[in-house]
């Protein structure tokens, strides 16, 4: 199986960067995979599509019984977590802004967290695990 590395950079300082400087560090861990795929996003707020899931986008309902916002926070969630399944490695590019994460990077992590995505809806077990 081909490996995948998940890149995502959350820095706002664009070149002024420190984290942003993961570059290098990118390169050479695609070199290591080679053959293998790489998934770039970047949460910088300016570039940003992704919102702090809320209560009414996030939903507690069945799939077939969600709202249009629900739907697209859903769809979004799918995607994402679709994203770190596939990845064997993640390079997280996490500025530190007034001793706290970036909120992108919180919106993110709360997209992650959803039941029958990647927690079992029975057990609430994480269905994320696997890491080394």
């Amino acid at each position: 199986m081909a490996s995948h590395l998940l890149h995502i950079d959350s820095s706002i300082q664009a070149r002024r960067s420190i984290s942003r400087r993961s570059a290098p560090r990118r390169r050479r861990l695609a070199r290591r995979h080679q053959g293998g795929t790489v998934t770039y996003r970047d949460w910088a707020p300016i570039r940003c599509r992704i919102s702090m899931p809320t209560a009414d986008s996030l939903g507690w309902s069945a799939p077939a019984e969600h709202t249009p916002a629900q739907a697209t926070s859903w769809a979004l969630t799918e995607q994402l977590v679709d994203e770190v399944k596939r990845a064997d490695t993640i390079l997280l590019g996490l500025p530190v802004y007034k001793l706290r994460r970036a909120s992108t990077v919180k919106a993110w992590v709360d997209h992650l967290g959803r039941s029958g995505l990647s927690l079992d809806p029975a057990t609430r077990e994480g269905l994320l695990g696997g890491a080394t």
